[in-house]
């Protein structure tokens, strides 16, 4: 993961759907902190939809948002 990124990794599963892990750094009084996420099932029919919106996201002063796939 790159800490000054938002990170969205996805994984398919068997049943067709997606899992989806999100990490993101925001800034604190005290530092920078990683957020994270996870959304399981997502939908292989949202897809598009959730690669969109996390595009469009405002992330701070985070760069461009990264995907990757695990297995």
């Amino acid at each position: 993961m790159e800490p000054a990124r938002a990170n969205a990794v996805l994984r398919p599963k068997e049943s067709g759907h997606y899992a989806a892990k999100i990490h993101a750094s925001a800034e604190a009084p005290q530092g920078t902190r990683a957020k994270r996420w996870m959304i399981d099932p997502l939908p292989a029919s949202e897809l598009d939809h959730f690669i969109q919106a996390f595009s469009a996201c405002h992330w701070g002063a985070l760069r461009t948002p990264v995907f990757r796939a695990w297995q």
